[in-house]
């Protein structure tokens, strides 16, 4: 079990204060103590906050840390995929002995609705291709691992800790939805 944060902003700037920086890892230790990792990242659009705290199930604790990012691409996962050893195989795609790092490489590689029909196992992703401006969001269909979003004119947030969102209106991801 992992914990996770995002929030994304249109605004010139998103400064957290260490006071909400603090309460957000401290909300997510309960869900992942091997690890906890933050970014802050600024595209041509949009800034990003995102932390995360892990539970190591598979891999070490240099393989799979959170969140998994390249030049285009942003990872934030909670859960385990059963499968992801007979998928890497399938679609040739190096694991690294993570189901996180697989994750990572066949969402790149692949339509995201199209990798959400072979991930077995509870679990809760959110997926942003930066290049395109998409953030997709996703969990499993038995709805295992939390998953909420409260998103305002200029703010959007996503969380795997409900309490983290702020008093206002809260989404819960329905189970088996994209």
């Amino acid at each position: 079990m992992c914990g996770f944060y995002l929030q994304v902003n249109r605004e010139k700037s998103l400064e957290l204060s260490k006071e909400r920086i603090n309460l957000i890892e401290s909300r997510l230790s309960n869900r992942g103590a091997d690890s906890t990792n933050s970014l802050y990242l600024k595209d041509k659009t949009f800034n990003y906050f995102l932390n995360h705290s892990r539970l190591i199930i598979s891999g070490d604790k240099d393989n799979g840390k959170q969140p998994i990012y390249d030049n285009n691409h942003i990872l934030l996962f909670n859960g385990q995929i059963y499968n992801y050893k007979e998928l890497s195989i399938k679609h040739k795609i190096n694991n690294s002995g993570s189901d996180t790092i697989f994750l990572f490489e066949f969402l790149k590689k692949n339509n995201f609705n199209y990798c959400m029909k072979f991930l077995r196992g509870p679990f809760a992703i959110v997926f942003i291709n930066l290049n395109k401006n998409k953030i997709f969001i996703a969990r499993d269909m038995f709805g295992e691992s939390p998953l909420f979003f409260k998103e305002t004119k200029s703010n959007l947030t996503i969380s795997s800790d409900y309490l983290l969102l702020s008093q206002n209106r809260v989404n819960l991801l329905e189970k088996n939805t994209i």
